[in-house]
């Protein structure tokens, strides 16, 4: 607050240093106005003139200066009024802290500190405080809880004191007697109980091992199971089934990696659950992936699904033995250009990587532009015929 006091005194400072200047323009106002009329008939005028006023228009010059100091006045109030009101604020306050001071001190006094700042130095932190206080209230509610239970034991006492002085020694002697044969009957139960409940723990972990080993089994067991299911028949018709499966789906995976080079629409798939299993079908990606069954292909289609299993089956059955040869007979025809141009260049290109020799038998007359080498066959007028190389 003192600092902003202090800003608002250099601002009513400047504010009289602008009303000073206003009042000593205001004065050099009318000669002014004489010299301008005097400096058109003399430059000597104007140039004293400009010594005393290097502006343009005095009067707005002095206009801005009474505006400034307008709210110079308008500020310095609004200080003065700030100012009183903090005054009367610090004054309560220093009236309130005279009071919490003067009941303060005497204890502080009688505590045996000498000034106040000591005790503040020495002071319990709020955190201790707190949790002495919750401690404290801890023991208010403990003391509570002995105090209710204190009381029952007392009227327990009163109540076995009754009892006592109603009932003969002989009387309660027997009672005790048969509180002792009762502890010790139950001393034997809880000995046969304790033997039963170990025996039960024994047998529990003794099951525990045995099912354990029975999972082992049954784990084992599924595996000779799943065994007997696939060449468990005595025919081995089963097990024969179950490897053609296998080689069928490994087949197709291989057709498709080559139908995809062909035709970008078709997949080859084996029978799902519902459909003849002796059948295979073609998944149409163009249509949503519907299935049908190979059967239902035109002939340019049967054509490209054909060679994408012939190429599949020579790559599944090259793996074991060496296949250098590869002959593909008709179906060219069958084919669209466009499509044709696709399937010689996927033999070209299977030629090129896997060094295969391709033989095409066909009738084809555009066929001849993309053979290099090609074998003729010529018939004459007599009814034989000669193969040439060309």
């Amino acid at each position: 607050e003192i600092e902003r006091l202090q800003r608002r005194t250099k601002q009513l400072e400047r504010a009289l240093e602008l009303q000073r200047t206003l009042q000593g323009l205001e004065e050099c106002r009318a000669p002014l106005k004489d010299w301008s009329d005097a400096a058109l008939a003399k430059g000597e005028v104007l140039e004293e003139r400009i010594q005393w006023y290097t502006g343009t228009n005095i009067a707005s010059t002095c206009e801005t200066a009474r505006s400034d100091w307008r709210s110079a006045l308008a500020a310095i109030e609004t200080v003065k009024t700030s100012e009183e009101t903090k005054r009367k604020e610090v004054g309560k306050s220093i009236e309130e802290l005279t009071k919490l001071e003067s009941t303060l001190w005497p204890q502080v006094e009688k505590a045996g500190f000498p000034s106040l700042n000591e005790a503040w130095g020495v002071r319990m932190q709020e955190s201790e405080f707190e949790r002495l206080r919750q401690q404290r209230d801890g023991f208010e509610r403990a003391k509570s809880g002995f105090a209710v239970e204190r009381k029952g034991l007392l009227e327990v006492r009163s109540t076995l004191q009754q009892l006592m002085t109603a009932q003969d020694e002989a009387s309660l002697t027997q009672e005790v007697q048969a509180l002792e044969e009762a502890i010790q009957h139950d001393r034997k139960l809880e000995v046969d109980y304790k033997a039963q409940l170990k025996l039960h723990e024994d047998n529990e972990e003794a099951l525990k091992v045995t099912t354990d080993e029975l999972a082992r089994a049954n784990l084992q067991g599924r595996k000779w199971d799943l065994l007997k299911s696939v060449i468990g028949d005595a025919t081995g018709k089963r097990f024969n089934d179950f490897a053609q499966d296998l080689t069928l789906e490994q087949l197709l995976v291989l057709a498709n990696k080559r139908l995809a080079g062909l035709s970008d629409r078709y997949q080859l798939s084996s029978a799902k659950e519902g459909e003849d299993p002796d059948h295979l079908y073609a998944v149409d990606l163009h249509m949503g992936n519907l299935r049908r069954s190979v059967k239902t292909l035109s002939g340019g289609e049967t054509f490209l699904m054909s060679l994408s299993l012939a190429l599949a089956l020579s790559e599944l059955a090259s793996r074991n033995v060496e296949i250098n040869s590869l002959f593909i007979d008709e179906g060219f025809g069958t084919l669209d250009p466009e499509t044709l141009d696709q399937t010689m260049d996927t033999l070209e290109r299977l030629q090129s990587e896997s060094g295969k020799t391709v033989g095409i038998i066909s009738h084809v007359e555009s066929l001849k532009e993309r053979i290099t080498t090609q074998i003729k066959l010529d018939r004459n007028g007599q009814g034989y015929s000669s193969l040439q190389v060309v």
